[in-house]
């Protein structure tokens, strides 16, 4: 079967059975829901417990990109039927543009929030040019960009000694290109790795889809990713040990300072300068740096949840408790619900001073009680978008905006 761009849409609504469908959908939007309640825990700093990075700082953003390359192709698949490839590359290009747009305007809110908008939009300007391969041919790209990209993005950041914390410049257009491309907390050498991993996913998933086989691929994709998550841990303990440990003993750090300092988030790129570099770019898993390990570990974890989801989805069908359509509504729209937890966040960094003066110390602003707060607004849009049948509105305006622009270019690209 051709797995690339050209496919069949039909595919991507018109399964074997029904269950099977719902169960498929039900499980890309509940890890849509999954992915956004950890990118919150992470922003409001749910328990100051070393090593609690590891599960919050890295996988709810590399799912959220893994989630986004593979809504990428549910996307496209019938805009290249209506407005061929370069209607189906217009509608991602006018989608990118849009979150570039929308994360500029949010990097002026006064939130502790890396904007993740800027490089997901510009790989979304990325993405057709690779959507035309099969998905063997995808395998073979995201494998040199997961060992290429971290000694790419080490490099990079070492010729320009940048002393950041991966924050976006906009000193420049060079200096704006470097740091969405390699040295901000989410570089587009990384995130795009991540989306075609998931175009990869999705793929198999609508052939599981076709096949009836999509709670066998649910279970193996489960254990594969725990296994896969697993061995990129261990390997990058070993490698703390044996490269980090002996170096930084001659500092006064104690051998387990030195794992948890490889713990702690490392805003977007490898472990540099003269902590590391070569082995150490590659297999140090440390959250958010980028290296290989760190890829491996985080895209494992995804994995393994998106197929515990789709096994179960795939088993009980479409649930009518009103919970369960909330959270699925909620999975549904996550740019508005991205967005509006970035906006709330601000204003109440803004407006409500923590008492004392101790910026970040209400509870309100982090904590378990801030986490709560925001996830009662999830869950409360959620349950308002599935009690009218709507979509988000930014979803909506996002879908009237890519149908422009893959009329637009489709059109002219016929006419070529």
């Amino acid at each position: 079967m051709n797995d690339t761009q050209t496919s069949p849409p039909g595919h991507a609504t018109a399964p074997t059975t029904g269950t099977v469908a719902r169960g498929r959908l039900e499980a890309i939007d509940m890890a849509r829901f999954l992915a956004i309640i950890g990118m919150v825990a992470s922003h409001v700093a749910l328990i100051p417990i070393p090593g609690l990075s590891l599960g919050i700082d890295g996988p709810p953003a590399a799912l959220f990109a893994i989630l986004g390359g593979a809504s990428a192709v549910l996307a496209t698949r019938g805009r290249v039927a209506r407005h061929g490839r370069w209607g189906a590359a217009g509608s991602l290009w006018a989608r990118g543009a849009v979150l570039i747009a929308v994360g500029v305007l949010l990097e002026v809110v006064p939130a502790p929030v890396t904007i993740v908008l800027v490089p997901f939009g510009v790989t979304l300007l990325l993405l057709p040019a690779f959507l035309q391969m099969r998905s063997k041919h995808l395998l073979v790209a995201i494998g040199v960009l997961a060992l290429a990209g971290p000694l790419a993005n080490h490099a990079v950041r070492d010729a320009l000694s940048l002393d950041t914390l991966g924050e976006l410049s906009f000193v420049s257009p060079a200096a704006f290109l470097h740091s969405v491309l390699f040295t901000g907390t989410y570089p587009v050498v990384t995130w795009l790795t991540y989306a075609l991993i998931g175009v990869v996913t999705i793929r198999a998933l609508l052939r599981a889809q076709e096949r009836g086989t999509m709670r066998a691929l649910g279970r193996r994709l489960l254990w594969w990713g725990f296994a896969a998550a697993a061995l990129a841990g261990a390997i990058s303990l070993v490698q703390v040990q044996l490269s980090l440990v002996p170096r930084l003993e001659g500092e006064g750090f104690s051998p387990l300072t030195t794992h948890l300092f490889a713990m702690m988030p490392s805003f977007g790129g490898p472990l540099g300068g003269p902590l590391g570099g070569g082995l150490d770019a590659l297999l140090i898993a440390s959250p958010h740096s980028g290296s290989t390990g760190d890829i491996v570990r985080t895209t494992g974890l995804a994995l393994a949840l998106v197929g515990f989801l789709v096994a179960r989805g795939a088993v009980k069908g479409a649930s009518t408790s009103l919970l369960v359509r909330s959270v699925r509504a909620a999975g549904a729209a996550p740019l508005t619900l991205y967005v509006l937890h970035v906006l709330v966040l601000g204003l109440l960094w803004w407006a409500a001073p923590a008492p004392g003066g101790e910026a970040g110390s209400a509870w309100w602003l982090t904590g378990p009680g801030a986490y709560a707060l925001q996830l009662l607004m999830v869950i409360a849009v959620g349950w308002a978008l599935a009690r009218t049948g709507r979509r988000g509105p930014l979803e909506t305006g996002m879908s009237t905006l890519a149908t422009a622009g893959a009329a637009a270019v489709g059109g002219r690209g016929r006419r070529e």
